[in-house]
């Protein structure tokens, strides 16, 4: 999964040419991958679901 993300970055970096896009979407990437794996281990803890916890917690966050 991460793997092909970063594939689909790069092409887009390369298209845009453009460093600072690069790693904005890398940052975003990675935040997004903490939020996930912080509702993968809520959700193992208590008897709410990944979806929940993200539309809860993440989804309202729009930056």
């Amino acid at each position: 999964f991460l793997s092909t993300s970063l594939v689909l970055i790069l092409k887009g970096q390369a298209q845009t040419g453009n460093p600072w896009i690069f790693f904005l979407l890398i940052e975003e990437a990675l935040n997004t991958l903490d939020c996930l794996s912080a509702c993968f281990i809520h959700a193992q803890q208590t008897r709410d679901t990944v979806s929940t916890c993200w539309v809860e917690n993440f989804a309202v966050e729009d930056r």
